[in-house]
């Protein structure tokens, strides 16, 4: 039988574990930067910021310039 504090993504303590939407890509703290991987048409793509909404943002940016790229192509 399931506790009535479970949340999507399970817990561990007190702490709440949630799970990334698909395509987000992974997100690590790089000495004073971050660092965002996405894979976009097989290739894995590094982008880098000073915070994590930076970093996410340049690999959105990344991700669309990759695939209007990869859809004008013959």
């Amino acid at each position: 039988m399931a506790c009535s504090d479970e949340r999507p993504g399970g817990t561990i303590g007190s702490a709440v574990i949630m799970r990334q939407r698909r395509g987000t890509g992974t997100m690590r703290r790089r000495g004073n930067r971050w660092e965002c991987r996405v894979r976009v048409a097989g290739q894995q793509i590094s982008v880098y910021g000073r915070t994590q909404a930076e970093a996410q943002a340049k690999a959105d940016e990344a991700k669309r310039e990759r695939r209007l790229v990869a859809s004008q192509s013959p």
